[in-house]
């Protein structure tokens, strides 16, 4: 079957006589360098009857279906295009709606599968009775000379689980992309299926030490070249809030989890986001995203009125762990923006962001006066 009767059926290249056991979902654009080398690793997996590959086409310019040619006699490949080039999220929801395994696994195009590893996955949940979700390890590896740079052990993370279970978790909690979502999306599936995990009273995915693929470190990734290395989530602030708290705050209200458990995950995004707003303005308070502010007042709003709480309750809430919590989400930030130096208290920053008062140190005065006009 050629490779645009594949796009036109959604039918895949093989037919399987049993229902696969994972779904592997690739979103793809432009692919034409790094998809050879995915697709073989997912042949020496040597267990092609027992999976799928759905390739996701993020509207491509440049061809690369030739690459894939080749592969469609070897492994059982469905190929969806989306309807316009938008967003990582809404390729990954193209692909979901094709997937007919029991566990759904989302690799980007560029990652390498390590052979055998998921034979030992499958063992592995069958042999504990995983029916949510399971993580495992990854190499970080450099890309030209495939030199491992760094051995990321998951340990019992939910926020990088890679195998969902399609009818248990997926299907059942109607977890799917924000398809709005210009970044973040994979943040904001982690808040989702937490929140699914918490309603199933199973916290923590089954871990399975072992790494299971290669992901490609780009230093000069497109995001990072277009944006820099801090400003790229200033850049996209919005979706970060829209990815943790605000998913949270949704599932709260409707009736996914508990309120202790929302107020938990909320405050802790305000936290997050005051570590990470200090910072922004400390690198460059001329040019800090006035908009961020906005975002930042609208989301503490939200806060207090879906949960019914006060700025006093939030900072007493932060303050029951003070040195373990502040300390934690402190290096958190520190880790992604690259450095933090307070220009006021947390206490402060929330009457800051409640009255919309000028700050005493956050914003130059310039850049204030413009605000405000």
């Amino acid at each position: 079957m050629e490779v645009q009767e594949l796009i036109k059926t959604g039918e895949p290249s093989i037919k399987l006589d049993h229902r696969p056991y994972f779904s592997i979902i690739i979103p793809c654009y432009n692919s034409g360098k790094t998809i050879t080398n995915l697709l073989q690793s997912i042949i020496e997996q040597h267990m092609s009857d027992d999976l799928e590959v759905i390739l996701s086409d993020d509207k491509s310019t440049e061809p690369y279906f030739d690459k894939v040619k080749p592969f469609l006699d070897k492994l059982s490949i469905k190929i969806t295009e989306t309807e316009y080039n938008f967003a990582p999220g809404n390729t990954r929801e193209a692909g979901t709606k094709l997937a007919e395994g029991e566990w759904l696994c989302f690799a980007d195009h560029d990652d390498e599968f390590i052979p055998d590893t998921l034979k030992k996955i499958k063992a592995t949940i069958l042999k504990y009775g995983e029916k949510y979700c399971a993580v495992a390890n990854f190499l970080e590896v450099n890309p030209d000379t495939k030199q491992v740079l760094s051995e990321m052990k998951r340990t019992r993370n939910w926020n990088h689980a890679k195998f969902y279970n399609l009818d248990n978790l997926w299907k059942k909690y109607n977890i799917h992309f924000k398809k709005d979502l210009l970044t973040h999306e994979d943040i904001y599936i982690s808040s989702r299926v937490n929140c699914a995990l918490k309603d199933a009273n199973n916290d923590n995915p089954l871990y399975i030490d072992c790494f299971c693929y290669m992901w490609m470190s780009r230093p000069t990734t497109v995001s990072r070249e277009k944006y820099g290395d801090y400003s790229f989530l200033e850049t996209f602030f919005h979706d970060y809030l829209e990815s943790t708290g605000y998913a949270y705050l949704d599932a709260y209200q409707n009736g996914e989890i508990p309120i202790y458990y929302a107020t938990d995950a909320a405050i802790g995004v305000l936290i997050l986001s005051y570590f990470y707003s200090e910072s922004f303005i400390f690198s460059d308070p001329i040019n800090y995203k006035r908009e961020n502010f906005e975002y930042l007042k609208d989301y503490l709003i939200y806060c207090k009125e879906v949960l019914g709480i006060t700025n006093d309750y939030i900072w007493n809430y932060a303050a029951t762990d003070h040195a373990e919590f502040y300390e934690k989400n402190r290096n958190q930030a520190a880790i992604s923006v690259g450095h933090f130096i307070p220009s006021k208290t947390f206490s402060q920053w929330l009457d800051y962001l409640h009255h919309d008062i000028k700050p005493r140190h956050a914003m130059s005065d310039v850049m204030w006066k413009d605000y405000k006009n």
